[in-house]
């Protein structure tokens, strides 16, 4: 079982987007430690440099975050103003860690943010990889994650574009499908279901687009 990784850049046909997950040539990597053996692994794509080797390095310490989770409630303050009443609460974060970060520690907020669902809804099955999409924008954003199943069509498929471009592609042969992508770049983007079974039927999809600058 996958417990941590950097992004999925694998686009489908063999073929993987150019760079690191970061854009950078170093990427950093975590995951919960869980009974049992676990392993690291480096997976290289592309060949395109004068280093015939590449460092890895592993190293399994304890890092805790109080409190777990985090409930925001809009109890707390209110604030009257022109806009109407704005809500606000804040509170204190702890980090603790079994290893001295060297590089220090940074936190990125994004939100406030509210997830859309859509069920059973009817998929035929025409041709290309588009059979049902929708579009969004993002602006700020630290994540998108989509899972779409179906419990009548044998395989689906789920795409994510940005533009025109393809940017992440989850093609297993079921009907049980998600793609995410970490801190995307502002812009429109189109999320679709594929019925690659060809019998027509229905879906469902949970889409979570963290977003915005209301967290600070």
């Amino acid at each position: 079982e996958r417990v941590g990784g950097s992004n999925d850049t694998y686009m489908g046909a063999g073929v993987f987007r150019f760079d690191t997950a970061t854009g950078g040539p170093q990427e950093v990597v975590a995951g919960e430690i869980r009974d049992g053996l676990g392993f690291i692994a480096l997976h290289n794509v592309l060949y395109a440099g004068t280093q015939f080797g590449e460092p890895i390095v592993g190293r399994a310490y304890q890092v805790e975050v109080a409190p777990v989770p985090v409930f925001l409630t809009t109890s707390n303050v209110i604030t009257l103003s022109p806009l109407g009443p704005q809500f606000r609460d804040s509170w204190t974060q702890t980090f603790t860690t079994a290893y001295t970060l060297t590089e220090g520690l940074s936190v990125l907020a994004y939100g406030l943010s509210q997830p859309q669902t859509w069920r059973d809804v009817p998929l035929s099955a025409a041709s290309g990889p588009c059979d049902w999409s929708y579009s969004f924008t993002v602006s700020n954003g630290g994540l998108i994650e989509a899972t779409a199943w179906s419990n009548n069509i044998g395989d689906i498929d789920l795409y994510l574009y940005r533009g025109a471009t393809l940017i992440a592609a989850s093609t297993t042969p079921a009907a049980w499908e998600r793609v995410r992508v970490k801190r995307p770049a502002d812009g429109t983007y189109r999320v679709c279901v594929d019925n690659w079974s060809g019998t027509p039927g229905t879906f469902n999809l949970d889409l979570r687009v963290i977003q915005g600058t209301d967290l600070v």
